[in-house]
């Protein structure tokens, strides 16, 4: 994962054994945490 100067992205993949799911979690550069699930 790529990011523009002067950020701090950091993401976590845990790919699902069934292949089509996705459980990502973003930490932001303040601390903030995304949680993505599809």
């Amino acid at each position: 994962m790529r990011s523009g100067a002067g950020e701090s992205l950091t993401g976590v993949w845990a790919l699902a054994p069934d292949g089509g799911r996705y459980d990502l979690w973003v930490l932001g550069p303040s601390g903030r945490v995304g949680h993505f699930v599809g």
